[in-house]
């Protein structure tokens, strides 16, 4: 299926969920924040949350700092 990542094109396989898409994009979990068409999706539903073909995703990794 064809995805929409920060603007960039990705594609996995059909029936694809977000964890497995962190994975491909070689992303952890604990610091992100993700939006799935414009709806943030909880951590503990990125197993579960199926993606569908031309979702966008915006991905934001959170940076400590001071």
């Amino acid at each position: 299926m064809d995805l929409t990542v920060n603007d960039k094109p990705v594609q996995l396989p059909q029936g694809s969920n977000l964890s497995e898409l962190l994975h491909h994009l070689n992303l952890k979990q604990p610091h992100l924040a993700v939006a799935v068409n414009d709806e943030v999706i909880p951590r503990a539903r990125h197993s579960s949350f199926k993606l569908q073909n031309r979702d966008k995703i915006i991905i934001v990794e959170a940076v400590g700092g001071g």
